[in-house]
This record gives structure tokens, C-alpha cells and sequence, in this order.
């Protein structure tokens, strides 16, 4: 399995979280760290990532915004929208709004995230990529 190139975009100190539960994952990604909306955009104008795990609120923006801004340039990759204040409303508006997933911070550990961006990944690869079992 290639390596899996994620954009994680958070401007706490929680994602050094995220990265440092993906390093104990059983799956290889590549990961990129930005912590403001700006700079995501830059990221995803220049490279291919598999997937954007981003914080709904960050400085400047809000994570759905920075998807809004990708998707008007064209970039279809999928966003994962994590969040501490995760009501069903919300989550139903930014999976409306084209978000892939959404993880709650108080349900975030690594089985959570590497299955959420596993499945968000494997949904966007070509068919022929696709791997039984």
C-alpha cells in the first residue's frame, strides 16, 4: 500500500495529536501540517493529498470555508472536518456541504481516524486501486 498524503489543518496543539496517533497507525501516510486557513490553500493548490483533516474552526475561516475555496478551485479532495462542538445539526450541515466525514474531538483516537480516512481514501481511489479485504 502506497503511502496515504494527508493535509492536516489545526491550529491548537491538538494536531500534534492527529499526527502523532497516524505514526502509530498501521497504514503509511505522508502528513503535512499547516495551522491557518491560508496556508491549507497554498498546500492544496501545490500538491495531491489523499484527504484534508481539518479543524472546523481555525483563525480566519472555518474549515467548511477552506473546503468551499478548494471545491471552487477545483480541488475535489476529500475533507474529514473534525470538531469539539459536533451537534448532529452541524454535522449534517458539513456533510451537506460536500465534507466526507466528520469526527468529534472527544471521539478521537487512532482507530477512529485511520478508519475514517481509510474509508474516505479507498472511496476516492479509481476502481482499479482498489484492494480486496
Amino acid at each position: 500500500m502506497k503511502n496515504i498524503r494527508l493535509l492536516i489543518v489545526d491550529d491548537d496543539e491538538d494536531y500534534m495529536v492527529l499526527s502523532d496517533l497516524l505514526k502509530e497507525s498501521d497504514l503509511s501516510f505522508e502528513i503535512d501540517e499547516v495551522n491557518s486557513s491560508k496556508l491549507a490553500l497554498q498546500k492544496l493548490k501545490k500538491n495531491e493529498y489523499g484527504c484534508v483533516v481539518i479543524d472546523y474552526l481555525i483563525p480566519g475561516v472555518s474549515g467548511l470555508e477552506v473546503m468551499k475555496f478548494a471545491r471552487g478551485l477545483g480541488i475535489k479532495t476529500p475533507f474529514i472536518i473534525f470538531s469539539a462542538y459536533g451537534d448532529a445539526e452541524l454535522v449534517e450541515e458539513l456533510i451537506k456541504q460536500g465534507a466526507a466525514d466528520f469526527i468529534s474531538k472527544d471521539e478521537l483516537n487512532l482507530d477512529v481516524l485511520q478508519y475514517k480516512i481509510n474509508a474516505v481514501v479507498s472511496e476516492n481511489l479509481p476502481d482499479e486501486i482498489h484492494m480486496d479485504g
